[in-house]
């Protein structure tokens, strides 16, 4: 799992913002009409 092998957290926001694009794109191919994302 990538996560674990982040070397710090700069690196794992990263990872996950990567992460919600991926989700992001899929759930759009799939018909989802509206996305809400919560952060920070």
């Amino acid at each position: 799992m990538e996560i674990v092998k982040a070397k710090d957290n700069d690196h794992v926001i990263q990872i996950g913002i990567k992460w919600c694009i991926k989700q992001s794109r899929e759930l759009v191919a799939v018909g989802i009409p509206v996305l809400h994302y919560y952060s920070k």
